[in-house]
């Protein structure tokens, strides 16, 4: 199963390649299970300051590159979007 590359996939969605977008995609294509915005930012936390990081994963939901699930407790974590969403087993 082939990965897009962070930068194709804000290219394909007509995104600037932002360092943060870039940096959360990375993340969440190396650590493949949702993860809530505290693991995120707390993950990028040295490059990237938690408002971008926040308006990042905004952005990137609303452009369809991530999906956002909500839990209980109202906590939304996220995780990329499968582009084969329907799976071929």
């Amino acid at each position: 199963h082939k990965r897009e590359a962070p930068e194709l996939l804000l290219q394909n969605a007509g995104l600037k390649k932002t360092k943060a977008r870039l940096a959360i995609l990375t993340y969440l294509q190396e650590n493949p299970t949702p993860h809530s915005t505290e693991d995120i930012s707390r993950a990028l936390v040295n490059n990237t300051d938690t408002s971008t990081i926040y308006r990042s994963l905004e952005t990137l939901e609303s452009c369809r590159i991530i999906t956002r699930i909500d839990f209980k407790k109202g906590r939304a974590y996220y995780e990329i979007v499968d582009p084969d969403h329907h799976h071929h087993h």
